[in-house]
């Protein structure tokens, strides 16, 4: 006779094996996977060398939009929406002020799209190119709405964007209002939406003049900020200032802080644009949390004790009031004057003790062509003269490359970038970074490139196994790069060891290609999933059901 202990212990261990088993869904909450924005994921455990090929991945699904996608798309582990507990949700926003949130799970050949909202207010719309740029329309076409990455914050399930508008199609106003909506819903919280406005040392925020690119940064614990960062809205007479705000996640209707980058005199510049790349944060030898941000063009008066910082790497103190230390090149006069910003490849922090004798250093790329690496604790400031004559005090200044338009990734003491070529076009290259380089840290030679070219340059993610390097890979999404229309955009696969391609979506006919391509635009990887925006579409690529034969 079987005791009934012993028959509930087979129940229960019967009914425990017959449960599915599910891996843990990884999120990605901000610009670049984090706030270092080395555009590194280490918690990829499904695709591999083995299994990302034109047989095995491709397009799962695809969704239409209603404007075009310049953020990243971010993902969500368990949400629970209408009822129905997700394992993993993908949220994508357009240019037409609108935000998504699709089952990132999606079997296709639809994306199942689970919210939509459309955060204008009556009256309003988009900005139209007509009202910057000159008018050209040569920067984005044909409006811009929110432009840049958001930020999620799990724990409240929150969701931080930026919307972009004009009152009127003859624009009377303009606005730009940070959101906090609840990633179930969509609906408003926290007081919001709330006005960027502000003043800073005498200057005066104005929405008329702005352009919201930077990838939003949260800073939750003690500093308890979510932060907003500007560049000037290109054709803007007189080049304003650079701005970033801090908002009380909590209460966005309380008043921001504010810092001007440049606030002080006429045609000051000295915007963050960085690419569509995140505002960057990490910590100094002190453990003293900062924000660090890369400018464009602009006045520099910090070397004679002015406030502004155009064509320089900022190190700003949490609480906004004020620069704890800077570095700008000692060409930066012959920069502003020839449009070669500083700041056009954002900010990447290195993990720390990647640079020998610098335990915290960061990385940025300018349109002159320079990579310029600097230490965090001592950036070096500016050594430089009105001629474009000086020195540099910075760890390591490498010039000869192509425009940067475009932020490195980082991985295993290797940095990859494809500068902005157009004509040359550039390739996908790895450079090493570290102690066995002379000169260095920077290596003066590709260890590997790519035989793909991109005219407009490539913003790489990488994806990777934990330590397991066999599994490392660059994800890229290339094509021309142009404001509107032009050919499909296309995701490419690397080994990320030697840059030899494994993947693009124009090897197996028209199954898996996407819509026209976004310049800077940024692939997602989580959960064995490669999520894509485009100027019509949002695209997951992933394993297939079953393997197939391409032609």
């Amino acid at each position: 006779m079987v005791k009934p202990e012993i028959k509930s212990l087979a129940a229960l261990f019967l009914a425990i094996t017959l449960v599915p088993c599910v891996s843990a869904q990884v999120s990605v909450t901000t610009s670049r996977y984090n706030n270092l924005r080395n555009g590194l994921t280490q918690q990829e455990t499904v695709l591999t060398r083995s299994n990302v090929n034109m047989g095995q991945f491709g397009k799962i699904c695809s969704a239409t939009l209603d404007g075009q996608v310049y953020a990243q798309p971010l993902i969500v582990s368990n949400v629970t929406i209408n009822g129905t507990l997700y394992s993993a949700v993908a949220y994508v926003v357009t240019m037409n002020d609108s935000v998504y949130a699709f089952d990132a799970n999606s079997a296709g050949p639809t994306c199942n799209q689970l919210l939509f909202s459309n955060l204008l207010p009556a009256g309003e719309q988009p900005i139209a190119c007509a009202n910057f740029g000159g008018g050209q329309c040569w920067a984005m076409s044909p409006v811009i709405g929110i432009l840049s990455t958001p930020v999620i914050n799990a724990a409240s399930k929150t969701i931080y964007l930026v919307t972009q508008s004009q009152v009127g199609s003859q624009p009377t106003g303009y606005f730009h209002r940070i959101h906090a909506l609840d990633i179930s819903s969509f609906n408003e919280k926290f007081n919001g939406p709330a006005a960027l406005a502000g003043s800073y040392q005498g200057s005066t925020f104005n929405s008329a003049n702005h352009l919201q690119r930077p990838g939003l940064l949260l800073l939750a614990g003690g500093v308890n900020r979510v932060y907003v960062g500007l560049s000037l809205m290109d054709g803007v007479k007189g080049r304003p200032s650079g701005w970033i705000f801090g908002f009380n996640p909590a209460n966005l209707s309380a008043p921001p802080l504010a810092f001007a980058t440049a606030p002080t005199g006429t045609n000051a510049g000295a915007g963050i644009w960085e690419a569509g790349s995140g505002l960057a944060s990490g910590v100094d030898s002190s453990g003293t949390t900062y924000i660090y941000v890369a400018t464009g063009d602009g006045n520099l008066t910090a070397p004679t004790g002015g406030l502004d910082y155009g064509d320089s790497l900022i190190k700003v103190k949490t609480d906004l009031s004020g620069v704890a230390a800077y570095f700008s090149p000692f060409t930066q006069a012959c920069m502003r004057s020839g449009d070669l910003d500083f700041g056009s490849g954002g900010v990447m922090i290195f993990p720390p003790n990647t640079v020998p004798g610098h335990p915290y250093a960061e990385i940025t790329g300018s349109k002159e062509g320079t990579l310029y690496i600097v230490d965090l604790d001592n950036p070096g400031g500016y050594h430089g003269n009105a001629d474009c004559t000086g020195t540099n005090a910075n760890i390591q200044t490498a010039t000869g490359f192509l425009h940067f338009h475009n932020p490195t990734a980082y991985w295993n003491h290797n940095i990859y970038f494809s500068s902005f070529g157009q004509t040359p076009q550039t390739n996908l290259q790895m450079y090493g970074i570290g102690g066995t380089c002379s000169p260095g840290p920077l290596c003066s030679t590709a260890t590997a490139s790519s035989a793909v070219l991109f005219p407009a340059g490539a913003n790489p993610s990488v994806s990777v196994n934990g330590t397991n390097a066999s599994t490392a890979l660059v994800w890229v999404i290339g094509g021309p790069g142009v404001a509107s229309g032009g050919a499909p955009a296309k995701l490419y696969a690397f080994d990320a060891s030697n840059l030899n391609e494994l993947y693009d979506s124009g090897q197996c006919g028209t199954q898996d290609v996407p819509g026209p391509m976004v310049k800077f635009s940024v692939p997602t990887v989580a959960n064995g999933r490669v999520f894509i925006g485009t100027q019509t579409d949002f695209d997951i690529y992933g394993e297939l059901s079953s393997s197939r034969s391409c032609q």
